[in-house]
């Protein structure tokens, strides 16, 4: 347990040194900024403009930075895992788990340290259409969603060694598949009919159940997409 934990925060300090992450951050705080001004002098609506930011900020950057720090999890420390394992100071399942605690984590905390204040002071300053259990319920399925995304690039990372071609792969992957769910009128899978769907949920047009549904739906993918994750990396060849 001690070396599980002394793992998570190494791993945990590491990508919050990252420039990665750090670019990730500003990226998403500075139009943030920009739309909380923009709400409180051009009276726009809370609903609108929290779906506008997600569609065109907080998703694109938030994919590219997930897909960088997730599929560099395991396969940029291949001979850290080799030393540390067969030393026998970490078991295999306790170090992938560690790693995976640690990125999930951190994710969900960078999006929730930029999400919280930014809710609050377009709530505040701007139009409010909204409702408040509503906007939570959004965000929810938006940090589900992320972290789906994630538990596939920890995937990659584990079956490709390579850091380039894993991002790649995350990236298509993601895009072909939101886009391909959508066509097949799969919308619980697709995360550009979700994105969508984000004012109405935003306004409470929508039902609870949908919003609740299109969560597990997320988060039963990222248990799907974990299990084979660190069940390979046991198998693994370090």
């Amino acid at each position: 347990m001690q070396a599980f934990l002394t793992i998570l925060k190494y791993d945990f300090g590491q990508l919050s040194q990252s420039w990665v992450s750090r670019i990730w951050i500003i990226v998403m705080t500075i139009p943030a900024i920009f739309l909380i001004f923009l709400a409180n002098y051009e009276n726009e609506f809370v609903s609108e403009t929290m779906a506008f930011y997600t569609a065109t900020v907080l998703m694109p950057a938030s994919g590219l930075a997930i897909a960088v720090l997730s599929a560099s999890s395991i396969n940029g420390e291949s001979g850290i895992i080799a030393d540390s394992i067969l030393s026998r100071a970490i078991t295999r399942t306790e170090y992938v788990c560690a790693k995976i605690l640690s990125r999930m984590g951190f994710i969900l905390v960078s999006y929730s340290v930029v999400i919280i204040p930014f809710s609050y002071f377009m709530l505040r300053y701007g139009v409010d259409d909204t409702v408040d259990s509503s906007v939570f319920l959004g965000w929810i399925i938006i940090g589900s969603i992320l972290t789906a995304v994630a538990a596939f690039g920890i995937l990659t990372s584990v079956l490709i060694a390579n850091l380039l071609p894993a991002v790649l792969l995350v990236l298509l992957t993601v895009s072909l598949s939101s886009a391909l769910m959508q066509f097949l009128g799969l919308e619980l899978l697709s995360i550009s009919a979700v994105i969508q769907q984000l004012p109405e949920i935003f306004r409470g047009e929508t039902f609870t159940s949908d919003g609740i549904q299109i969560i597990i739906t997320f988060l039963l993918l990222t248990s799907i997409l974990l299990f084979p994750a660190i069940f390979i990396f046991g198998k693994k060849d370090l």
